[in-house]
């Protein structure tokens, strides 16, 4: 369960994009499936900090039927990033500080990202490797920032072909294309989503459904690797951000 509830936590792109520099807080919780049985939940986060910044983070833990019959898989991860206002405006931030941490399964697994702006340069350990990365780009995100600063590009209509990305202690890059517009069922109803499909990973398909009406939320995240097995991340629950109220059907 390890590897896959790590590819959905890092492949959903969670946060709130308002036409203010500053968003709102929120936290939005997710279940994560593997052929129709829930495995795990996703709980997101973004709160505000001092000089405008923005802290978000990400808790992956087991739950449900998968996680109860492999209880040897008991993986919890968490991911968090602290992020600044770049000077742009409109939504437009920067990482400072990256953290991951996974324990449970065969060994506990973490790293950290340092990003110095003044000097365009990143630092940090991966598995207890330090590394150093030198003349980062402007628009560099970490693994977690960068799915703020795709929601934030989508509500201001200026998405990018690819965004580059530290991964792993090395320069990486995420590519996208817009892959239509749907509308699917939710915890809230029927919503219009746009969706989105990486194009840079041939072992992958991943597609991710973002919602206008709830300030570019993705509510949907699915991945299918090589062998057709398919990983779901629908929202659940939803705080911070106005939504509307599914109808209780009648029991008579």
């Amino acid at each position: 369960m390890r590897h896959w509830l790590c590819a959905l936590l890092l492949a959903t792109a969670t946060g709130m994009a308002l036409a203010q520099d500053l968003p709102d807080e929120y936290r939005a919780t997710y279940t994560a499936s593997k052929g129709g049985l829930v495995g795990g939940r996703v709980k997101s986060r973004l709160e505000h900090r001092a000089g405008g910044r923005l802290y978000f983070t990400n808790d992956a833990e087991p739950a449900g039927l998968l996680a109860i019959v492999r209880l040897f898989a008991d993986v919890r991860v968490n991911e968090n990033t602290l992020m600044e206002p770049d000077g742009q405006g409109q939504g437009h931030y920067r990482p400072l500080e990256y953290h991951y941490l996974q324990k449970g399964g065969d060994r506990e697994r973490s790293g950290e990202y340092h990003f110095d702006w003044p000097r365009h340069r990143v630092t940090g350990k991966v598995l207890g490797e330090p590394f150093a990365l030198e003349e980062i780009p402007d628009d560099t995100q970490d693994r977690l920032s960068i799915n703020f600063r795709i929601m934030m590009d989508l509500r201001h209509d200026r998405l990018q072909e690819c965004y580059p990305l530290v991964n792993r202690g090395k320069m990486d890059r995420y590519c996208f294309a817009r892959d239509g517009k749907e509308t699917i069922e939710t915890a809230f109803g029927p919503l219009e989503t746009m969706r989105l499909r990486r194009t840079d990973d041939p072992k992958r398909k991943t597609r991710t459904w973002y919602a206008p009406a709830l300030d570019w939320l993705p509510v949907r995240i699915e991945q299918i690797d090589e062998k057709g097995s398919r990983l779901v991340m629908e929202i659940e629950s939803l705080e911070g951000i106005p939504h509307p109220e599914p109808e209780s059907e009648s029991l008579f």
